[in-house]
């Protein structure tokens, strides 16, 4: 797993995972923190968050819906996201030097939707802010700690329900990692741990 542990996996590499030489199956939740305040306002919520164009909305795009929408989640202001999600599109790092490995790798994929989408992040931002207007009073507020502790509690009783069974379950931000017969206990168990917060199942 690295100096790092399975935190630092990327998904290719977390799909090799075993459990006494037995596969793996992970799972996780869909557009998490945006279908989470969608659920906590008490609205149903089914579609792709990140597709701000509809079905016109094409991988880069969407890449950059989910960095944008996500800051937006997360900071202070929309200004304050707007510059976090400029950041790491740099090749540079704070200090000046030249970002390495996953950080010029992410910096390069950024670059090239940006390309691609001949759009800026501001705009992105506004589109977002149209696209979730029902929810866009979360935004540029602070609400990601609020999320996070939410998400906190449904991971701790997720991990609980497979370590009170003995069974193996890793915890990878919104997704999880467990043997592959245990694929379906884990499913439930990810649905009937969110519904219990929000009333509402996750996709």
């Amino acid at each position: 797993a690295g100096n790092y542990g399975h935190q630092k996996l990327n998904e290719v590499e977390r799909s090799t995972i075993e459990f006494n030489l037995d596969s793996s199956e992970e799972l996780d939740y869909s557009g998490f923190h945006t279908r989470l305040i969608y659920h906590l306002e008490g609205i149903s919520y089914n579609r792709d968050p990140y597709a701000l164009w509809g079905d016109s909305t094409t991988p880069s795009m969407r890449l950059l819906a989910k960095q944008m929408v996500n800051s937006l989640i997360n900071a202070s202001t929309p200004q304050i996201a707007i510059r976090a999600c400029n950041y790491p599109i740099s090749t540079k790092n704070r200090t000046g030097g030249k970002k390495e490995k996953g950080a010029l790798k992410t910096a390069r994929m950024l670059w090239d939707a940006m390309e691609e989408t001949k759009m800026t992040f501001s705009e992105i931002a506004d589109l977002a802010m149209k696209i979730h207007n029902k929810i866009s009073h979360r935004f540029g507020c602070d609400y990601g700690m609020d999320l996070m502790r939410i998400d906190s509690h449904i991971t701790l009783e997720i991990l609980y329900h497979f370590s009170s069974q003995h069974i193996p379950c890793l915890g990878i931000h919104d997704s999880f990692i467990v043997p592959q017969y245990a694929k379906n206990d884990l499913l439930r168990t990810m649905q009937r741990e969110y519904q219990k917060i929000t009333g509402f199942l996750p996709i």
